[in-house]
């Protein structure tokens, strides 16, 4: 016999940003300065209906079941919101060869959940201070070793068991890297070395079948970034990259220190070409490589690795008539082989299947 079950959800959301900046240029000295004020906004609404319930078994070989249909055992209509304030300031600095950036923001975060089910309404607000910089020396042979550090701050429009909203997730990450231009050409070529220290991290509860999250703890990212944009004709191009990736849970609460997070591939690859042909036609063909990943963070089973191949077609219509100037139409084609494949997991009893082939017409205007 086959126990069965059901969960499930419907929702809507709507989001709006803005982003506001003065820039000043200047010198002190032989200290070039882009001084950047900036302060921005966002806003973003979901209404959400989740739902799970149970149904009797089924025998798979006659299909026989005691009973039709299904019954509910829990829902929830819930109403999340959350604001985002943020004001900036930005110093980028060059003095021959030295290129240094420093800069300082503020965030203040107000979220809030409410449920018509249960007629509770949980808000909370958090501010946070951060900073950023970075040291890059540009060489006369094209290469630029920098090195940088930053910390960031991710609201979590995520509920808790209680309903309550979760913290926001803080980071902080050191890099260090090196870029190569060669003079007079349109490629680069990167390498990065990272260390990402996340704070506050929120996982899905895999006891509970609805949506409810927990905190994690910390979740500390050690990887290598290789990225490559070759110009090889002036109507071909190419973008290669690879990620090398290890995560490791820190201070957890439910003992999974020193295990990999659920839905973070080891490895990921991409491939890109794309050429662009005189009449405003352009074609772009691709692969992705998405590797190796546990589906529940007691890593107790693992998913396979996938390679997938898109392709994609745009006409700019301002070639063929002035008027048209800016508009285009695009053609995108995802998993064009149609390949089956679990995406992801949220445990090992809750899996999803990954997006079958699918190909979307847009039509747009660059202003």
């Amino acid at each position: 016999m086959l126990t069965r079950g059901y969960s499930g959800s419907r929702g809507s959301l709507d989001g709006w940003s803005t982003d506001n900046r003065l820039r000043a240029d200047f010198n002190t000295g032989d200290l070039a300065h882009t001084l950047i004020l900036g302060a921005e906004y966002h806003r973003f609404r979901n209404d959400l209906w989740t739902g799970a319930g149970g149904a009797a078994p089924l025998n798979p070989f006659t299909g026989y079941t005691a009973q039709t249909g299904h019954t509910v055992t829990y829902s929830d209509d819930n109403h999340r919101r959350y604001y985002q304030t943020g004001l900036y300031l930005q110093d980028e600095m060059v003095w021959n060869r030295w290129h240094v950036d420093v800069s300082a923001r503020y965030d203040r975060i107000v979220s809030q959940q409410v449920s018509d089910t249960f007629g509770t309404s949980n808000r909370r607000s958090d501010d946070h201070i951060s900073g950023r910089a970075s040291l890059l020396y540009a060489l006369d042979n094209g290469l630029s070793p920098y090195l940088s550090y930053s910390q960031a701050i991710t609201p979590a429009m995520l509920p808790g068991a209680d309903g309550k909203p979760l913290k926001p997730t803080t980071a902080e990450q050191v890099e260090a890297g090196l870029k190569f231009q060669p003079p007079g050409s349109r490629d680069l070529y990167s390498i990065a070395i990272y260390d990402l220290t996340q704070k506050d991290v929120a996982t899905r509860d895999p006891n509970i079948a609805t949506a409810t999250y927990i905190p994690a703890g910390k979740v500390h990212s050690q990887g290598v970034e290789l990225e490559a944009h070759h110009q090889i004709t002036p109507q071909l191009s190419t973008i290669a990259s690879y990620t090398w990736n290890r995560l490791r849970f820190q201070d957890t609460r439910d003992g999974t220190d020193n295990n990999t997070p659920q839905l973070t591939p080891d490895q990921m690859a991409s491939f890109w070409a794309r050429y662009q042909f005189p009449a405003g036609i352009s074609v772009g063909a691709g692969v992705r490589y998405i590797g190796k990943q546990w589906a529940d963070d007691a890593n107790t089973a693992r998913l396979p690795s996938v390679t997938l191949m898109d392709a994609m077609m745009r006409a700019d219509l301002g070639v063929w008539s002035p008027t048209l100037k800016g508009a285009y139409v695009q053609v995108n084609a995802n998993n064009i082989g149609d390949r089956e494949y679990i995406s992801g997991c949220y445990g090992t009893g809750n899996c999803y299947w990954g997006a079958e082939r699918s190909v979307m017409a847009t039509v747009g205007y660059d202003f």
